[in-house]
């Protein structure tokens, strides 16, 4: 049994994480990387306190800084032997440095694509911050020098069908001839606009609302 720290965002995703490190026996310690410091307890969750403090730089500065100060305390107290992060882009090398300094084997899985412009230079800077980064991308090893392909895992998402077990919600989930559940980069939203007359239906984060397809967003995928 080994002792977890996992680190991300709350979402249907990490509730799912949480079940298979928790089922396989671990035990693990839930940081949310979208936390409020900046504010009074009674907020610190709240996602419209955070998305305010994201769009205000020195604001976002210090509450970054409290979030690394509070991870290491965690650490410290918890001395984990994994800390395992989902995407993490707020936590910054010295934090990553510490917690290894600690003796923690620091995990990146990467659920975006990481050859999009919005995330291959942070990438190629940060990849080696973690002793292993995971993509579901297969061909990302590509892109590292080969002194440090070892760091690079393909770890695909998945269902295991022993374990999924379609319900009444999944007519409503695959309405429509063509279903799409994802985040709106730009090029889905295009690819997507080309199908309409398919009668797409959408679903994933929220973003979809401001976008040319918002009418045929649908809502998280959640089949709970």
């Amino acid at each position: 049994m080994a002792k977890i720290i996992l680190i991300a965002p709350p979402s249907p995703f990490t509730d799912q994480l949480q079940s298979a490190f928790l089922s396989l026996g671990h035990d693990m310690v839930y940081v949310n990387d979208r936390s409020n410091y900046l504010v009074p307890s009674f907020l610190g969750q709240n996602r419209i306190a955070w998305k305010i403090i994201r769009k205000v730089g020195a604001l976002r500065v210090r509450n970054n800084a409290l979030f690394a100060k509070d991870i290491l305390a965690i650490a410290q107290r918890e001395k984990p032997d994994l800390v395992f992060i989902n995407k993490g882009m707020i936590i910054k090398r010295p934090t990553l440095e510490a917690l290894r300094a600690q003796g923690a084997v620091v995990v990146n899985w990467f659920v975006d694509n990481m050859k999009h412009d919005r995330y291959r230079d942070w990438f190629h800077e940060h990849y080696r911050d973690y002793d292993y980064f995971l993509s579901f991308d297969s061909r990302m090893v590509e892109e590292v020098p080969v002194s440090d392909r070892h760091r690079i895992l393909f770890c695909p998402l998945a269902v295991q069908p022993e374990f999924f077990v379609p319900s009444t919600r999944m007519d409503r989930l695959t309405a429509g001839d063509v279903c799409f559940i994802g985040a709106p980069y730009p090029e889905r939203v295009k690819a997507l606009e080309a199908l309409r007359s398919f009668r797409p239906v959408i679903y994933g984060w929220d973003a979809w609302k401001k976008t040319s397809l918002a009418d045929l967003y649908q809502g998280p995928a959640s089949l709970g």
